[in-house]
């Protein structure tokens, strides 16, 4: 029962500060009050957004990696575990995990409804431009990958985006 009072403590915490607390900017980008907990932008883990995701029928892993060591490797795994319909997408491997890997989106049959993103930030932006010229309506950016230009895109289309420290390794439902 140790458990349930530790969730409930972080849940409390998760509520949002102040409204002065919550409208600052990040690299110089403002976003919604509403995506700002603890003094970090961030979705809260257990959101619609989150819950919204995962809601979805077919997903991709983007920046999927050969190497189990990896988080794009972990993330991949975490969704064959839990047997959903995932496709790694890597443009540098034909297979991952036993499933063939897409070299990009565009590979990607049936288009995914949901992607998680492992991938430098530099890289994200592309990614995420790519998602929503396919009309991939939710994107999850994995801690590392978020980018300024990626996050203000997804918000600008009214695309779903976790971003700023939820990691789906720890908040998809069976996942832990």
């Amino acid at each position: 029962m140790d458990w349930i009072w530790k969730r409930q403590k972080f849940i409390a915490m998760l509520r949002p500060q102040k409204e002065q607390d919550t409208n600052p900017s990040v690299r110089g980008a403002i976003f919604p009050a509403s995506k700002r907990v603890l003094g970090i932008f961030r979705s809260n883990p257990l959101s619609s957004d989150i819950q919204a995701f995962f809601a979805q029928v077919t997903f991709a892993v983007v920046g999927a990696s050969r190497s189990r060591a990896k988080y794009g490797n972990r993330v991949l795994r975490m969704y064959q575990r839990l047997g959903w319909p995932v496709t790694p997408v890597n443009p540098h491997a034909a297979e991952i995990e036993g499933l063939p890997c897409a070299e990009d989106l565009g590979g990607v049959s049936p288009l995914p409804d949901a992607i998680s993103v492992i991938t430098p930030p530099s890289v994200t932006t592309s990614v995420v431009r790519e998602a929503i010229r396919l009309g991939i309506e939710h994107i999850w950016l994995q801690p590392g990958a978020d980018s300024v230009e990626a996050i203000q895109a997804c918000e600008e289309a009214g695309i779903n985006v976790i971003w700023g420290g939820p990691c789906i390794l720890v908040d998809a439902p069976g996942a832990t």
